[in-house]
C-alpha cells in the first residue's frame, strides 16, 4: 500500500469513527494526515541514516581488521601466557596458520636460554599495570631461531586479580639489526686488536683539542694513562704549548681542517709525561660527522727521535768539518 493509499485509509478510519468524527472537521483531518507523512518521511530518513552510520562503522571495522592483519608488527593477545588471537604477520613469524596458533603458551616458541626473561617480563607486565618491552630469542614451529623486540601493554578490568588480566603483545622481528649488530662488534674487535697491537701511536682528538683515544703503544711512549689524558686537551700534555704557536687550540684545529693537506704529514716535537721531549712523525686525517661538520683529528705516529738526533749530530759534525778546513 502506498503513502497516499495509507493516509486515504487513516482518513477513512477518522472520518468514520464516531468519537472523533463529530471532533475533526475535514480541514483537521487533513492536518492530521500532513503531519503524520511528515513524520513518516522524518523517519524514514532517520532510517537511511541509521543504515549509513551502519555500514560506516562496519567499513571501519573492515579496515582495522584488514590493518591489524597486513601491519608488519606481529600482534598477539595472551590470556595468562596462553595466544588467544593473532594477526597474520604473527602467524608468519611463528610459521603456523593462525587458527592452529590459538590456545597455544606462547613459551613454547621462546628459546629455552630465555624463557627467565620472558618470565621476568610477562610478571613485570601484570604487577605494575604499565607497558614493557625486551628482546628476546624466539624459534618459529620449524625450529628456527630469531631475535623480537616483545613489547606488551596490560589489558583488563581496574582492581581485577593478576589472573583476569590479558596482555596485547607486539613482536617485531630484529633478526637483521642484530646480525648487524654483531658483524659491528666483530669488526671493532678486530679493528682494536689491530690498533692495539702496532707499533705507532694512534690517537683521536675531538674537535675541541680533547684526547677521547689512544692506544697501548701511544700510553706507554708518552708515559700516561688513559684516565690522566682522556678528556683533557692535547696541548699542554702530550704536545707543548709552543708546538701550536700563536694560535690556540681551536683555532689550529680549524686551521687543520679548512688546510688538511698542510698537517697530512708533519715532524712534531712532543712531550712525554717525564718532560723529556721526542719528535714524532705524524700522519693526520680529519675527521667529519654525517652532515660535514669537522669532528675531529685522527693521527697516527711514528718516534723519529733516533732519526733527529742522528741528522743533527751529521749537521754539526758537518760544520765542525767546514770550520776545520
Amino acid at each position: 500500500m502506498g503513502g497516499k493509499d495509507r493516509c486515504n485509509g487513516y482518513s477513512d478510519i477518522i472520518l468514520k469513527d464516531s468519537e472523533f468524527g463529530d471532533m475533526l472537521s475535514l480541514e483537521d483531518a487533513r492536518r492530521v494526515l500532513e503531519s503524520m507523512r511528515l513524520r513518516q518521511a522524518d523517519l524514514e530518513m532517520q532510517n537511511e541514516e541509521l543504515r549509513k552510520v551502519q555500514e560506516a562503522i562496519e567499513e571501519g571495522r573492515r579496515r582495522l581488521a584488514d590493518l591489524y592483519d597486513s601491519a608488519p608488527v606481529g600482534y598477539l593477545t595472551l590470556n595468562q601466557g596462553v595466544i588467544d588471537e593473532a594477526n597474520l604477520t604473527a602467524s608468519a613469524l611463528l610459521r603456523l596458520p593462525r587458527q592452529q596458533l590459538m590456545g597455544i603458551p606462547f613459551q613454547q616458541y621462546v628459546d629455552p636460554d630465555h624463557n627467565d626473561e620472558y618470565f621476568k617480563h610477562h610478571q613485570s607486565v601484570l604487577e605494575s599495570n604499565k607497558r614493557a618491552a625486551c628482546e628476546l630469542r624466539l624459534r618459529n614451529s620449524d625450529g628456527e631461531a630469531f631475535w623480537a623486540r616483545f613489547e606488551s601493554v596490560p589489558f583488563g578490568r581496574a582492581g581485577s586479580d593478576l589472573g583476569s588480566v590479558s596482555l596485547y603483545t607486539a613482536i617485531i622481528d630484529i633478526s637483521e639489526r642484530k646480525r648487524a649488530e654483531e658483524a659491528l662488534r666483530e669488526s671493532e674487535e678486530k679493528y682494536r686488536a689491530l690498533v692495539e697491537s702496532v707499533n705507532s701511536v694512534i690517537v683521536r682528538i675531538d674537535n675541541e683539542g680533547r684526547v677521547i683515544f689512544l692506544n697501548d703503544y701511544g700510553r706507554d711512549f708518552f708515559g700516561y694513562s688513559m684516565d690522566e689524558l682522556e678528556g683533557k686537551g692535547l696541548v699542554g700534555t702530550v704536545l707543548p704549548s709552543e708546538a701550536a704557536g700563536h694560535l690556540n687550540i681551536k683555532s689550529l684545529l680549524a686551521y687543520m681542517a679548512e688546510h688538511p693537506e698542510e698537517y697530512r704529514e708533519k715532524e712534531i716535537e712532543n712531550r712525554r709525561r717525564n718532560g723529556e721531549r721526542v719528535w714524532v712523525s705524524w700522519t693526520t686525517k680529519t675527521l667529519h660527522d654525517k652532515e660535514g661538520r669537522f669532528a675531529g683529528i685522527l693521527a697516527v705516529g711514528n718516534d723519529v727521535t733516533q732519526r733527529k738526533r742522528l741528522e743533527r749530530e751529521i749537521r754539526q759534525a758537518q760544520k765542525m768539518e767546514a770550520v776545520g778546513t
